[in-house]
């Protein structure tokens, strides 16, 4: 193999691999776009559940409440007159 040949053979390799790891790029790419969509659709969920329970405690207050008022309604109602 004289030494064109080599430098031709190793032209070769060197466009083999730069196609590979640019290939490597795009792949790397897709999946980091893909794993933040992933992300922000988590940190919508967290931000929904959040909200979620803000609304229970919030009825869990009111349910409290309302027991406190019957309660004390009761209590009224057999107080002798």
């Amino acid at each position: 193999m004289n030494l064109f040949e080599e430098l031709e053979s190793l032209k070769e390799q060197v466009d083999l691999y730069a196609r590979k790891h640019q290939e490597q790029e795009e792949e790397l790419s897709e999946m980091t776009g893909e794993y933040l969509k992933s992300l922000q659709a988590g940190q919508v969920l967290i931000q929904e559940n959040k909200w979620l329970w803000q609304q229970v405690e919030t009825q869990q207050n009111l349910i409290g409440k309302y027991l406190k008022m019957i309660k004390r309604l009761k209590q009224l109602l057999l107080l002798p007159n």
